[in-house]
């Protein structure tokens, strides 16, 4: 195996790309929802897409590599280094790009609105409520809610680190890591089980959510804590081997195939809560081992392409909602083509995020405030 993992690097910068894929969907979810747009172009599919489809699996891969990483980084630097990095990748990207993308968006919804809805002269109302400065204030997190969860996760582990390592003997730690290793992988797969189905249930809901506001959503933070700490436990026992599949295809068609009957019993059957739960929770577990898999089989190794995409990746994730919500509007007057203002949507956010990532900040000071050291 490489002294790199790309695979990781590659996987992050992958689901960045479902995720905008997904987020073009949010002008045609069905789903009541926070939306500034008063749009009445909705298509069932698009809710099974970003909550069924993407959300269960893409949302805990984020957070088990983020863990994977906190972990190494805090084992190879001291947990004085770690908060350092963790409060200037994290916690000031999140405080800048939250009122800059706040009133980006804001301005977004109010061209977009009066666009999709046919508002007599749209220009001159977006100019009336620029100069009005309300698209200011309040500053609401949106899609940031990632950055906010993750550095609330990152400070909750590493001072749990610090108290298992001041009173804990170093044997007795040894001793645990080596067991875990050796079950990493089974007690990987039953914990994703219990916990999903726990949580699914518990919400009454078959997918898990993003809370896109300030105020901490507990049972959220949980379950995504415990998706990192997955990641957390397989970087301190060294056990990442022990997670690859090594039929990761197969993984990943039994799931197609869970998640297909999943979508016919959410269209043609009443659906029973725990037989959903359970569908869910299988493809998703499947889904994640299966990707996870596939990226250290077939793309672990240097890709320059790839490269690009896992560079931009954190730009695009910061900037690409408020470029979608412009979008929205401008793709309004396509007539009753909903799938084709969702993919025009999506392939022009990754578009211009990649292009202005290649002209306006990979070889400037906006690269090193987000990535460190620029390498060239």
């Amino acid at each position: 195996m490489n002294t790199r993992n790309y695979a990781l690097d590659y996987i992050r910068a992958t689901m960045m790309i479902v995720i905008v894929i997904a987020h073009g969907t949010l002008n045609y979810i069905k789903t009541k929802h926070t939306w500034g747009i008063e749009n009445t172009e909705h298509h069932l599919i698009f809710d099974i897409i970003l909550f069924y489809f993407v959300y269960p699996y893409v949302l805990p891969i984020f957070f088990i590599i983020s863990g994977y990483f906190s972990a190494l980084h805090l084992q190879k630097y001291g947990w004085k280094s770690s908060l350092v990095e963790r409060i200037k990748r994290i916690l000031i990207p999140l405080l800048v790009f939250a009122f800059i993308c706040n009133a980006l968006i804001n301005l977004g919804f109010n061209l977009s609105n009066s666009l999709t809805n046919n508002y007599s002269n749209p220009c001159h109302l977006f100019l009336q409520y620029f100069k009005s400065g309300q698209f200011l204030f309040p500053i609401e997190i949106h899609h940031l809610w990632f950055l906010y969860y993750l550095f609330i996760i990152n400070i909750i582990f590493m001072a749990i680190n610090q108290i298992i390592t001041a009173f804990i003997k170093k044997p007795f730690l040894d001793n645990l890591k080596k067991k875990l290793k050796l079950k990493c992988g089974f007690l990987m797969f039953i914990v994703f089980a219990l916990l999903f189905i726990s949580f699914y249930f518990v919400s009454h809901k078959a997918y898990l959510i993003s809370p896109d506001h300030w105020i901490i959503d507990f049972p959220s933070l949980f379950i995504y804590s415990i998706f990192f700490g997955l990641g957390w436990v397989v970087a301190k026992t060294d056990s990442l081997e022990n997670i690859i599949s090594k039929k990761p295809i197969l993984l990943i068609i039994l799931s197609f195939i869970l998640f297909g009957c999943f979508f016919v019993f959410q269209l043609k059957i009443k659906a029973i809560l725990w037989l959903m739960c359970g569908l869910s929770a299988l493809y998703s577990i499947l889904l994640i081992f299966g990707i996870i898999g596939l990226f250290f089989k077939y793309f672990n190794q240097f890709s320059p392409k790839l490269n690009i995409l896992s560079q931009s990746s954190y730009w695009i994730y910061l900037i690409h909602l408020p470029i979608i919500i412009f979008l929205f509007g401008f793709v309004s007057f396509i007539p009753k083509l909903i799938f084709i203002k969702f993919l025009v949507v999506s392939g022009l956010t990754l578009f211009l995020g990649l292009l202005s990532y290649r002209y306006l900040v990979k070889d400037t000071w906006i690269n090193t405030f987000l990535s460190g050291k620029i390498k060239k």
